[in-house]
């Protein structure tokens, strides 16, 4: 994993997640422990039957996928934010 860089939205290109947020967490899907400040919106997420927190792109809306909590990954945030790969794109450079 990059530990320079920044991952920007597919559909807007704004920035989200810097590559030092990124984290391995087995689970198939890219994982970070935390955004950047202001760019990921959550909201309450009713649907198949379960509870759970989507996150969207604040300057779009472009769905990105959920937040987990209390997985207990070792992380500063204890947050598991599962992002569609689709839905993100790496920049090596810092925005």
């Amino acid at each position: 994993m990059p530990n320079e860089g920044v991952y920007n939205c597919a559909g807007c290109d704004a920035p989200l997640y810097k590559a030092t947020h990124k984290f391995k967490s087995s689970c198939g899907w890219p994982a970070y422990f935390d955004s950047i400040p202001g760019s990921v919106i959550r909201r309450t997420d009713n649907t198949l039957g379960m509870s759970r927190t989507e996150i969207l792109c604040a300057n779009c809306g472009g769905h990105l996928g959920h937040v987990f909590k209390g997985e207990r990954y070792n992380t500063p945030t204890d947050e598991r934010h599962c992002v569609n790969s689709i839905s993100i794109k790496f920049s090596p450079e810092e925005a």
